[in-house]
Parts: C-alpha cells; sequence; structure tokens
C-alpha cells in the first residue's frame, strides 16, 4: 500500500517511508524512484490544494465537460465559458502555442 503525505506548509513529503525535507541529499535510486512517481505526488498536491483554497472560502476553476467552471466553496459551479477542443500530443511531439 503506497501512503503519500504532504504537509500543510510543503516542508516535509513522505512517499512510501522516504521521508523528504529541505536539505536531505538523496541516493541515486531514491531519485529515480521518485522521479516514476511524479504524476501521483502531483495528483496528491493539486487535490490538497483544490481542498485548502475550497476551505479557505476561495473558488477554484477547473475543466469540465469541454468547460472553464468556477467551483465555490458551497459546491456551486458556475460555466466561465467553453474552452477550445484539445489537441493530441504524442510523447515527444514540441508544440507551438498560437
Amino acid at each position: 500500500m503506497r501512503r503519500t503525505f504532504v504537509s500543510t506548509d510543503l516542508r516535509i513529503v513522505c512517499f512510501d517511508g522516504i521521508f523528504l525535507g529541505p536539505t536531505m541529499k538523496l541516493k541515486e535510486e531514491e531519485i529515480n524512484y521518485l522521479e516514476e512517481h511524479i504524476p501521483e505526488l502531483a495528483a496528491v498536491a493539486f487535490k490538497q490544494a483544490y481542498w485548502a483554497a475550497l476551505a479557505s472560502g476561495s473558488s477554484v476553476l477547473m475543466s469540465e465537460d469541454g468547460n472553464l467552471v468556477e467551483i465555490f466553496p458551497d459546491g456551486h459551479r458556475r460555466i466561465i465559458k467553453p474552452l477550445a477542443p484539445r489537441i493530441a500530443v504524442k510523447r515527444g511531439q514540441r508544440f507551438v502555442l498560437p
């Protein structure tokens, strides 16, 4: 079972029993292991930021069903505008934004 913990002040991260502090030195295999899990760590950080913003009384902007949607702390959603269709990009492909 994977256990991930990110402190609220973002100074300490624990991933699968590896605690990271601001001055901790890591071995190459530990760095590789953590790099493989960047998407999972990013998902945890985004989820935490989402709930922290709502808990503080702020609204959050998200993409839902092709629309930019503002989500309020009470759960109310307001469509801001439709978004342009997604552009499929293959791994390694370079894309220049207009």
